[in-house]
């Protein structure tokens, strides 16, 4: 259950990449990028009501705008594009997901409270996303029949999916035949995305029942034959993306059945992935961007440790030199860390706002716990690096947490309620520090030598240290 877990835990959703390939059986969409000399400006506004947050947030897959709105909550954004695109809407941490064609003037009304029923769209592009809004409702409407279709026999699962992908498909021609006007590129990747929804389900079964079922693979599985597994053009369509992740993850997890070894690292089930993903995947481009994935997944929740042979299969099998270098300088970056480099400088500040840096603690080694009022594994570490720093307060080496809080006064309301021995600071400028460190997961932990230089920017765990290596430090001069 361990490696299943992890499997659909490492199932991704994130990434975009649009280009030609020839698809069978007539699935080909345009090319999302287009000429740019066809590009036509195109205007999306609005209002959000009971919005807190006064940014507002326009992403695609090829750019990220950011609006402030104004004292009554409008906002606007004007964008130069040369063929239709899905784009996100996001206002704090609620978001709409709406399709904008070249020389769309578009504007939008809803409230945070309740954003699906209460969107309201007009203009030029209205009827296109109107029809999105409506397909949002009918999905909450099946949810109590999507939530639990992986609990139902097979036979029952085939028929409520089938059954919900042909209700897709009539109301997607029934609302095309009232609405002539909409984008026949719009239209294609609508039934792409039915299409793939659908497939994603299938996918997903034999992965997520509580069914004790032994399924006939060469009959299951023979939906596979009206799909495309390996239709570039298809990445643009989020669905799609949704049923590769999980077309790999079911054969990682037919991998992993056969393995011996039942607990397996994170790290090593990424392996296997990008291993079915060489195996399975014939289009490069379709390729590229699920090993990319795979990667950025891996180091998102998990950070750089342990990565080196995912990022040597990458490299090796990765043609696509821009994003093999986007993935592999951070990489190369870490690695620099672990090699005797001079720490990277970082300023921060103790309870009563005194100002410090790293060379205030030259001389001594540096045990560096970085870590956040609201990240709980932090909060599990730090009673053992509490306890190691009592432990070898005899020793020549400094135990130093470092919060990366957002607001100072949440690290500070903390504190009052725990006693301890270590150095307890804030980091004036976390992003600076987190990026300069390649942090992407905490807690972590880093350990500095007395000339400060890295000994390793990705250290034991104190709930698991080293204790021969603390033995083995120089006892603490005398004053």
């Amino acid at each position: 259950m361990k490696n299943i877990a992890l499997v659909l835990s490492l199932i991704l959703l994130t990434g975009l990449l649009g280009c030609k390939n020839s698809g069978k059986n007539g699935t080909q969409i345009k090319d999302e990028a287009g000429d740019s000399s066809d590009s036509k400006k195109t205007v999306l506004s609005g209002k959000v009501n009971h919005s807190n947050d006064s940014e507002i947030i326009l992403i695609s897959d090829q750019l990220a705008d950011t609006s402030l709105l104004d004292k009554t909550n409008q906002f606007s954004f004007t964008q130069d594009i040369s063929v239709g695109r899905y784009f996100i809407l996001r206002n704090g941490s609620k978001s709409i997901r709406i399709f904008l064609n070249p020389g769309d003037n578009l504007y939008l009304e809803f409230d945070l409270s309740d954003v699906i029923n209460s969107t309201q769209f007009s203009g030029i592009g209205a009827e296109t996303n109107v029809y999105l809004k409506e397909k949002s409702q009918r999905m909450l409407e099946q949810s109590i029949y999507v939530s639990h279709l992986y609990e139902v026999p097979e036979k029952e699962f085939r028929y409520l999916a089938d059954s919900l992908y042909v209700i897709g498909k009539i109301y997607l021609d029934e609302y095309k035949e009232s609405h002539p006007e909409l984008p026949d590129l719009f239209i294609e990747q609508e039934q792409a995305a039915l299409l793939y929804n659908w497939a994603n389900q299938l996918m997903e079964y034999p992965i997520l029942t509580n069914q004790s079922i032994a399924i006939n693979k060469v009959t299951y599985f023979s939906f596979l034959n009206k799909l495309d597994v390996n239709n570039a053009s298809l990445l643009k369509v989020y669905e799609y993306k949704q049923f590769l992740n999980s077309y790999i993850a079911y054969y990682t997890e037919e991998q992993l059945k056969s393995n011996p070894n039942k607990n397996l690292q994170t790290y090593e089930v990424s392996l296997i992935r990008l291993q079915q993903t060489n195996r399975l995947i014939t289009n490069e481009v379709v390729k590229n961007y699920l090993m990319a994935s795979i990667l950025k997944e891996q180091v998102k929740y998990f950070g750089y440790k342990n990565t080196d042979l995912l990022f040597e299969v990458f490299e090796l099998n990765c043609s696509d030199d821009k994003l093999k270098n986007e993935l592999l300088d951070p990489f190369k970056q870490y690695k620099a860390l672990l090699v005797n480099d001079k720490a990277p400088s970082v300023t921060f500040v103790d309870a009563t706002g005194q100002t410090f840096t790293l060379d205030n603690f030259k001389g001594s080694y540096v045990y560096i716990d970085v870590w956040a009022t609201w990240c709980l594994p932090c909060k599990r570490e730090s009673p053992h690096f509490e306890e190691l720093s009592r432990k070898f307060m005899n020793k020549q080496i400094q135990f130093v947490s470092l919060s990366v809080d957002e607001d100072e006064k949440d690290w500070k309301e903390y504190l009052t309620t725990f006693s301890y021995v270590h150095n307890q600071f804030w980091v004036t400028n976390p992003d600076v520090f987190l990026n300069n460190y390649l942090i992407k997961t905490i807690p972590r932990f880093i350990l500095i030598d007395p000339e400060g230089k890295i000994l390793d920017s990705d250290a034991f765990r104190p709930s698991e240290p080293d204790l021969k290596w603390f033995a083995g430090l120089p006892d603490k001069r005398a004053v």
